[in-house]
């Protein structure tokens, strides 16, 4: 074999090897970059995920909360039509004409304790007191309440025993005995 014929064929095999490196170089990178994409595509899909489910825990937080805050709105309106049924029960006690006024404070006077010494409501004062004197009641032991206080009638207390025939006493015994009754009503 002749020198060129050599040289020829190192240089075929060297362009065989070169082209069987490269080849196989391309392969190599044709699966770096197949193993890249399906990294990054379970990359993606993991984000999906995590988005998801951060996602559906912010919506259940935003739905726990708007659902507290309707039924809080749902009570708060309950207990308002409740408290309006007695505010209107207020008013009519307030309004009460002087003969059924008189009739009060004389009914509720049979059960004063004997000897008391009497605070009475502001707003209808003159009349309570009146009232009071003409059953025996010394004017001496008759207090008149700041106004608001008592809304109408009085409280008559001893050093042991002590009575609420005060608007403000009443309403108060009429909503714990009724409010549930009241409730009830509004909302079956």
């Amino acid at each position: 074999m002749a020198l060129v014929d050599i040289i020829k064929k190192i240089e075929n095999d060297s362009e065989s090897e070169a082209s069987a490196i490269i080849a196989k170089a391309q392969q190599e990178a044709d699966a770096i970059r197949q193993e890249t994409k399906r990294h990054v595509s379970e990359a993606e899909s993991e984000a999906e995920k995590t988005r998801e489910r951060r996602a559906g825990r912010v919506r259940e937080h935003i739905l726990a909360k708007a659902r507290h805050q309707a039924q809080f709105m749902h009570s708060s309106f309950k207990n308002d039509r409740i408290e309006d049924v007695f505010n209107g029960v207020a008013e009519k006690l307030i309004a009460l004409s002087e003969t059924d006024y008189a009739r009060f404070i004389e009914k509720t006077l049979k059960k004063a304790p004997k000897g008391a010494e009497f605070y009475v409501a502001h707003e209808r004062s003159k009349e309570t007191k009146n009232i009071l004197e003409k059953h025996g009641v010394d004017g001496k032991s008759i207090t008149i309440a700041p106004e608001g206080a008592l809304l109408g009638g009085y409280r008559a207390a001893t050093k042991t025993e002590e009575y609420d025939a005060s608007f403000v006493g009443l309403l108060q015994n009429l909503r714990e005995q009724h409010k549930s009754r009241v409730a009830q009503e509004l909302f079956s």
